[in-house]
């Protein structure tokens, strides 16, 4: 769907680019003698329409007015998506900072050194935006690193941020950094290590940055998701090996964003919303720009999500669960359980859920249950299911016939009678944004117990590829072994040969460490999502959610949510 809040297209965008450019050009000519002699008169704004700006800080929102902590953003720099400038920006708007650290492409080449900076205030359409004086001549103190340079005049990359940051943040100073495109990886380390004790608790993170370039959109697509699953493993590695400009136009802000954010705050990004310029436009071009925009939230934080925006879906994925045995006094006692479900409600929004439960529906509720037999009373299990939204759930695993296949088949009808899609070994459903496939590689009932897939079984069990992003149910590995081994290598190379796009780990009943990009990005695995709600007690048993927020574009983003354990021994 074209934005219909503000008519930005990319004709439009470029003439008022131009004509903005034009003006500051003519105003640093006028005062280029003044400048000169006083570098202490503010840097002249590049627009001169306080209109486009109000318009634009409208144009996008959450839906629920957000009131969270957030240490950092990341948005476009193109007046071209006002809507996804203004969405970061509202992210953060219920935070209090005295500093903000912008963090841009140098567009223009102008700088000499890897990074430049300036002592000089802005003059913006909406008020005059200080900078942080003190802050900018110690980074200047590392003078083969950081320079004083007089190119912020015509540098859209921090001049676009600047209305936002005095709508939003009227007394916080900026600390303006424009980034050489050749810096290299050693110039991000040192840069991050200098600007490390620099920044406090209220200081916020902007990082101006525009994704995908001169790509058609379908190509454009591929690279963002690539470019998404390296941002949700977090690796500064993996991060480096991506490709300027065709992943993005600013690959060590990014660097040195998620490197601050990790250090300083212990904060991981999400990607909210995605973007391609032809959303824009009335006419697709080839050509096309990506946008994403990244909130960073410290990743101890317990908030619920951020709200999908209009035709974007957001699911949640889980992995071992089974709520009988021990944990039946607990999960069936109205305080324990009321308090279980509202801490999962509170991470998961109440959005769609998907899990991997384990053992068989049965009218028995016993809690003397045999060892290696996995029982959950009908009533209880359902109801639970219902009060956390649960609408999947794979009986891809090792106890789902621990009551044989009459067992298993009704503990099936049971859940789609309730509205839960059931999908069991070798079988794909279809979610929507995304189709699930499920898969053991054990069992307690049919032999082999063990090792039972190979490629010929997977290669025929995943359905034919389509646009559709393919996520993989796997039930696998070794209990209380959070690493893969050799053979779970060897399965993940079958599985993304067949067209998997994820892999979603169960059974070792205790987390790997997060969301892995592979493959360049390619592909994403999370090796084991450990338990969710299972009568194994901490700190051995360690569980995680998974948040999977589907874009209209096809494309996903990967969140990893850890869980505290809600199993105790004994009941209130």
């Amino acid at each position: 769907m074209k934005n219909t809040s503000i008519q930005f297209h990319a004709s439009h965008c470029r003439n008022i680019w131009r004509s903005q450019v034009l003006s500051g050009f003519v105003l640093l000519l006028l005062t280029g003698n003044v400048l000169a002699e006083n570098p202490a008169v503010p840097i002249p704004s590049l627009y001169q329409k306080k209109d486009l700006f109000e318009e634009a800080i409208t144009a996008g929102k959450f839906e629920r007015s957000p009131n969270r902590r957030v240490t950092g953003i990341t948005v476009p720099h193109h007046l071209l998506a006002p809507d996804l400038i203004s969405l970061g920006f509202h992210s953060a708007a219920g935070g209090s900072y005295e500093r903000v650290l912008l963090l841009s492409p140098d567009h223009f080449r102008r700088a000499r050194k890897p990074f430049a900076t300036t002592t000089r205030d802005f003059l913006t359409v909406l008020g005059e935006v200080p900078t942080d004086v003190e802050t900018v001549k110690t980074l200047c103190l590392r003078n083969h690193l950081v320079e004083e340079a007089d190119l912020f005049d015509r540098e859209h990359g921090i001049q676009t941020m600047l209305p936002f940051v005095a709508h939003f943040f009227p007394n916080a100073k900026v600390i303006p950094l424009a980034i050489r495109a050749d810096s290299d990886s050693q110039d991000w380390r040192e840069l991050v290590d200098v600007l490390k004790p620099l920044i406090s608790e209220q200081t916020l993170i902007v990082q101006s940055t525009d994704f995908s370039h001169y790509l058609t959109e379908s190509v454009a697509n591929r690279r963002d998701q690539e470019t998404m699953n390296v941002i949700s493993g977090g690796s500064l590695d993996e991060l480096s090996r991506l490709q300027q400009p065709q992943h993005l136009d600013a690959l060590a802000a990014q660097w040195i964003h998620q490197a601050l954010q990790a250090e300083v705050f212990g904060a991981r990004p999400t990607v909210v919303a995605h973007r391609n310029s032809n959303h824009y436009t009335a006419t697709p071009q080839r050509e096309t720009t990506s946008y994403l925009v990244q909130v960073f939230e410290k990743e101890s934080s317990i908030n619920p999500p951020w709200p999908a925006q209009e035709g974007d879906a957001l699911f949640f994925f889980a992995g071992d669960t089974f709520l009988g045995r021990n944990f039946l006094p607990i999960v069936s006692h109205p305080d324990s359980a009321a308090e279980i479900q509202q801490r999962i409600s509170l991470l998961t929004g109440g959005a769609p859920l998907i899990l991997n439960l384990e053992g068989v529906l049965s009218e028995e509720a016993s809690t003397d249950q045999e060892e290696n037999t996995l029982l959950m009373p009908d009533t209880l299990t359902l109801d639970w299911l219902r009060a956390l939204n649960v609408v999947g759930v794979s009986l891809a695993n090792n106890h789902s016939h621990d009551r044989g296949q009459i067992g298993w088949e009704r503990s099936r009808r049971k859940l789609e009678k309730h509205g839960i899609a059931v999908v069991g070994d070798q079988e794909t459903h279809d979610f929507g944004p995304f189709r699930l496939a499920a898969l053991t590689d054990l069992s307690n009932q049919v032999k082999p117990y063990t090792q039972r897939l190979n490629r010929e079984i997977i290669l025929s069990a995943l359905p034919e590829k389509t646009p559709d992003p393919l996520f993989c149910f796997l039930h696998w590995g070794r209990e209380w072994m959070g690493e893969p081994g050799a053979r779970e290598e060897q399965l993940t190379r079958h599985f993304f040969e067949g067209g998997a796009s994820v892999i979603l780990g169960a059974h070792p009943h205790t987390v790997s460490k997060g969301v892995e990009a592979l493959r360049g990005g390619r592909n994403a695995r999370v090796y084991s999502m450990g338990n969710f709600l299972f009568d194994q007690r901490s700190p051995k048993a360690s569980g995680a959610l998974i948040e999977a927020r589907f874009f209209q574009s096809g494309t996903y983003a990967l969140r990893w949510i850890p869980l505290e354990n809600p199993y105790e021994p004994k009941a209130p």
